[in-house]
């Protein structure tokens, strides 16, 4: 049984630590397959011994990037696959501790140790719904908004929409290992907090003045189409998401997510909402034609793509 998931990092660790530290540089960094099986070995037996769940918070306050991540990794992997071993009085910290990091780790980086801590937190969740942390979604939007506001200036910081980006993908990847009943329960909690999901998304694309933030959200909505966004819904998001192809940042993005929304199968369900899209999407010959004219044949080529793989994919509606 776990003795605890957020304390006991005292001195007696430091030894284990350099132990990690020199597993990961020899995973990564070693000369030869041998070794480098040692090390992977090494460190798949220590994510899951008891002591996993203590040290892990260790690593994640090492200065070097790789060990932090292997730190998250480690937390992950004791969420996901040996919850039973966490008491009950301890998820209340764990769940504070995370939104805690989470926060940290958005105002420092990098990304990729970022995205292994809202894998923690979205496991954290999946283990949690319904009875533990209801109103799932619209919890996690206001809670991380709210710590990472004392750490970034911003309204739209990075890791509410990794986190949001992650939370649909995540369930798609694992929902088929999950009892039908968790399965269900998940869905649910995910659908529930749409209404809140497609309103910072708005937000986001409406008023943010940074073009990777808006990027962002684009992705974060690709990834809810790919969930089950309800056509209907999505109809207001169509306007922006035009309006970003004529900025070269955003234009591969805005095209990716346009073809997400209207190739989607489901999308056949909504007719009219479908049709109305469409109009919308198909009017682009011409701002396909000026990107020719201008000689910006790269943009007017994946915009062709994407409209041969909109109207190809929906002829039946038009």
């Amino acid at each position: 049984m776990a003795t605890s998931s957020v304390g006991n990092r005292g001195p007696g660790q430091a030894d284990m630590v350099a132990q990690v530290e020199r597993m990961v540089y020899q995973l990564y960094q070693g000369q030869d397959s041998e070794s480098r099986s040692v090390a992977d070995q090494w460190l798949q037996s220590l994510q899951n011994s008891e002591q996993a769940w203590s040290l892990s918070w260790t690593l994640l306050q090492h200065q070097e990037v790789a060990v932090r991540n292997f730190g998250a990794l480690m937390l992950h992997n004791k969420i996901s696959k040996s919850w039973s071993e966490l008491p009950r009085e301890q998820y209340e910290g764990l769940r504070v501790e995370l939104f805690s990091e989470i926060a940290r780790s958005s105002g420092q980086g990098p990304r990729l140790v970022l995205i292994q801590l809202c894998r923690c937190l979205v496991a954290f969740a999946f283990a949690t719904v319904p009875d533990i942390w209801p109103n799932t979604v619209v919890s996690m939007v206001h809670s991380l908004r709210d710590a990472t506001r004392s750490i970034q200036d911003s309204d739209f910081p990075t890791s509410v929409l990794q986190l949001l980006t992650i939370l649909p993908e995540e369930y798609e990847r694992t929902s088929e290992q999950m009892v039908a009943a968790k399965r269900g329960a998940i869905r649910r909690e995910l659908k529930n907090g749409l209404p809140t999901v497609l309103s910072l998304l708005e937000e986001v694309l409406v008023s943010a003045g940074s073009d990777a933030v808006k990027i962002d959200a684009m992705k974060c909505f690709s990834s809810w189409v790919e969930f089950g966004l309800p056509l209907p819904e999505v109809q207001g998001f169509v306007g922006q998401l035009l309006q970003g192809l004529v900025n070269d940042e955003l234009f591969t993005q805005a095209c990716n997510t346009l073809a997400d929304i209207v190739s989607k199968e489901e999308s056949l369900k909504y007719p009219t909402a479908l049709r109305n899209i469409l109009r919308q999407v198909t009017k682009l010959g011409e701002l396909c034609e000026k990107k020719l004219g201008s000689g910006d044949k790269e943009e007017a080529a994946t915009l062709c793509r994407m409209l041969v793989e909109v109207v190809s994919g929906n002829m039946s509606v038009l």
